[in-house]
């Protein structure tokens, strides 16, 4: 298999095709344009209301959290409490392990209550 792009033939009617590779793309990591930032205490924006729905989707408790973007201590204290759940150090930071586990799987289904 060839290490570089150039002139792979690609099946594409039989025409060659001249591929170059992609180089400097930084590596995915918290805070910058490929995931979610790290969140805490006192931030606000879509990552926190996206966390909040994450964390209303993952943890049946009631009442479940107002989703309104801001990271007050309602989010930090159900941040802690999944984390511990997920036997991740319960600090109330969202950073990378946190966002990895809140996102991962499919959501749980909850029963409509009648």
């Amino acid at each position: 298999m060839p290490t570089n792009f150039e002139n792979i033939n690609i099946p594409n009617h039989g025409q060659q095709t001249t591929q170059t590779p992609v180089t400097n793309v930084p590596n995915p990591g918290p805070n910058n344009q490929f995931g979610p930032p790290t969140i805490r205490l006192g931030s606000q924006g879509m990552s926190v209301a996206y966390c909040q729905n994450l964390l209303n989707a993952r943890i049946a408790q009631n009442p479940v959290l107002w989703v309104d973007g801001i990271f007050g201590p309602k989010t930090d204290q159900r941040v802690r409490y999944f984390q511990a759940m997920k036997q991740l150090t319960p600090d109330g930071i969202v950073g990378p392990l946190t966002w990895a586990a809140l996102e991962a799987g499919p959501p749980p289904i909850h029963r409509r209550p009648y």
